[in-house]
């Protein structure tokens, strides 16, 4: 594929397969809001063929499977199997994780390469506070499950003032109890609450401000396209933060969205999606994505990540 006079191209799809969830987090989709209708899903056949057609293209290395909530699709196991056999070298998934109790073996087993966990808190009610999901437990039982079935864990949590940033340290605490990476993720200026980030946010520095008042850490070099920079702490574990608006990676990112009704997306920033599902020149709209992307700074949209692909 052609590069842009921005010099890149796409590598990474994150492939959201459903828009269902069945979580109500306070920064995607509370239970108060009505206009979140889910919107219609692909067959595990057609999102397949829409990922091979960009992968003859653009010789995908890695599709991160995504939602709402991926483990609500019935042939999740289909999807996986089908990227593996096309030549995917790296097919991941980001879930919430409460389906991960009776889903982790069989996702072994159908190929899946990584998991990504989205755990905001580790102390039930402020779980619930911010997920709007009655219990933790089955999130917990599931990350175990999942390591125990011998699959890579990350987990995610998105901070957010106000709700849980008092979690910061003990969801570290648990990451390190159990030997996983986690990622801490500054709020993105997207969706329903696009206009209220301010109200909301909590940055980079004072994450790190945070996680100092009990762990020592030392900085490590980001690699080129990484959504998240890594801190070192002392016991060798490492801890990552995505800053999309302190220190943003908009430069170099080379991902592609495409949602679940087969509309792709260059970049987050911007909510025009192109539908390839009947198209034949899928270069050319490759292109187009492409030049969606932003130069320097994340800059957001109304696009709502439940929708889109979290």
């Amino acid at each position: 594929m052609k590069r842009t006079e921005i010099q890149r191209k796409f590598e990474t799809l994150r492939l959201s397969v459903t828009s269902s969830c069945n979580f109500s987090c306070f920064y995607c989709a509370p239970k108060q809001t009505n206009q979140l209708k889910s919107l219609p899903s692909l067959t595990a056949d057609e999102y397949c063929s829409l990922v091979k057609k960009i992968h003859d293209i653009n010789n995908l290395t890695t599709v991160r499977i995504t939602g709402g909530e991926p483990l609500l699709f019935q042939d999740i196991e289909k999807i996986i199997g089908s990227l593996k056999n096309m030549g995917i070298k790296k097919v991941s998934l980001t879930t919430n994780g409460s389906r991960l109790g009776v889903k982790a073996e069989k996702l072994k087993h159908a190929g899946l390469d990584e998991m990504n966990i989205s755990l905001d808190a580790v102390e039930n009610e402020n779980f619930k506070n911010i997920s709007g999901y009655n219990t933790i437990s089955p999130v917990l039982e599931g990350i175990q499950k999942t390591i125990e079935a011998g699959i890579p864990v990350k987990l995610n949590c998105t901070i957010l003032k106000g709700y849980n940033e008092d979690q910061i340290l003990p969801v570290l605490d648990y990451a390190v109890k159990n030997n996983i990476v986690v990622r801490f993720l500054e709020f993105m200026k997207m969706g329903i609450l696009y206009s209220r980030h301010t109200d909301y946010f909590y940055p980079e520095v004072e994450i790190l401000r945070t996680i100092a008042e009990k762990y020592r850490f030392s900085p490590i070099e980001r690699k080129i396209s990484s959504t998240a920079r890594y801190w070192r702490l002392e016991n060798g574990l490492k801890f990552g933060i995505i800053a999309n608006h302190s220190t943003p990676f908009c430069h170099d990112c080379n991902r592609l969205r495409m949602d679940s009704t087969g509309k792709i997306y260059g970049c987050l920033s911007n909510n025009q999606g192109f539908n390839i599902i009947d198209e034949i020149d899928i270069q050319s709209i490759l292109n187009s994505a492409l030049y969606q992307k932003q130069k320097i700074n994340f800059t957001g949209s109304s696009l709502i990540m439940k929708s889109i692909g979290g």
